[in-house]
């Protein structure tokens, strides 16, 4: 096993194709597949299900992407330390985030936070849930941004709530529903544009199903997660079903309470803080900014 073929495999992995993936690490196609099959054959085990049309990550593979991160980002950090050019005294804080919504909340925090620990070394990853989730139990990344299920089998990760979110009707101003200032399910007719199941919240997709057998008329249009629903209502696409937390709010949009809509919780799972006052502080400052709170008003 090599770097190489860990490269790309995480190629792969990300893009799901072989030319991209060999486009990213700038070698060919075939070389890709060489480095694949010999890492496969290597493991034992099937890392990918190829067709004439897609490639997908089998279980084996999707279980492998944080150890092969992590193995490289080891060996990244070992070149570093041989070369001089990784400061020992630096404050790592590696964070992970499963789309630009989660992201959007850390630009001031972090800068308020490096105004306080100087020498603070913040590494933002972006993954699907089920590898960013096996990266925070590995320890590969620090904390992880994210909704907290009720339901989910109880985890030995503790979890910081930051904000408590109610689900509400989102739409464009130009749409009827913008003109109500709370709706009942009865009332969420027209377009929708629904999350694809099992790619947002529990209590949003539980939401979502229940506006769907109640609503009369429309047009229904699946995306994978927030960015794709925010796009597609700011086109004028209809209504949506989000968790809403008010300083995250899009500004051309109209958020609407729904009348018999759970809420949702919104924070950070993490490990472990021990001996970490950077982390400490940077969860102080991530939950006053997503709150709306004033963040300088002292430590």
């Amino acid at each position: 096993m090599n770097t190489t073929q860990l490269e790309c495999f995480l190629a792969v992995a990300e893009f799901l194709n072989f030319s991209k993936a060999a486009e990213a690490v700038r070698i060919s196609q075939p070389a890709v597949s060489h480095q694949i099959a010999a890492l496969e054959a290597e493991l034992g085990v099937q890392l990918f299900v190829r067709t004439s049309r897609s490639v997908e990550l089998t279980r084996e593979g999707a279980q492998f992407v944080p150890s092969a991160d992590r193995i490289l980002q080891l060996a990244g950090a070992a070149r570093a330390r041989l070369h001089g050019t990784q400061d020992e005294k630096s404050l790592p804080m590696r964070i992970g985030c499963h789309n630009q919504f989660e992201m959007d909340f850390l630009p001031e925090p972090l800068r308020l936070l490096r105004a306080e620990y100087p020498l603070l070394s913040p590494e933002v990853r972006l993954l699907p849930f089920e590898s960013l989730s096996n990266l925070l139990e590995d320890e590969s990344i620090h904390m992880m941004l994210g909704y907290h299920s009720a339901n989910r089998k109880k985890s030995a990760m503790p979890y910081q709530e930051l904000a408590r979110c109610p689900i509400v009707c989102v739409c464009g101003k130009e749409n009827p529903l913008a003109l109500s200032s709370y709706l009942t399910i009865d009332q969420l007719n027209g377009d929708m544009v629904a999350c694809t199941p099992h790619k947002g919240p529990e209590a949003v997709i539980h939401a979502q199903g229940e506006v769907l057998h109640q609503r009369r008329g429309g047009q229904v249009y699946f995306t994978d997660g927030y960015e794709g629903t925010i796009t597609l209502l700011r086109a004028g696409f209809g209504f949506s079903l989000v968790p809403d937390i008010p300083s995250a709010r899009v500004s051309d949009l109209c958020y609407i309470p729904v009348e018999g809509m759970e809420s949702v919780s919104f924070g950070v799972h993490y490990k472990t803080l021990r001996g970490n006052s950077h982390h400490k502080r940077f969860l102080e400052l991530l939950r006053a900014f997503v709150q709306g709170e004033d963040m300088e008003s002292g430590h």
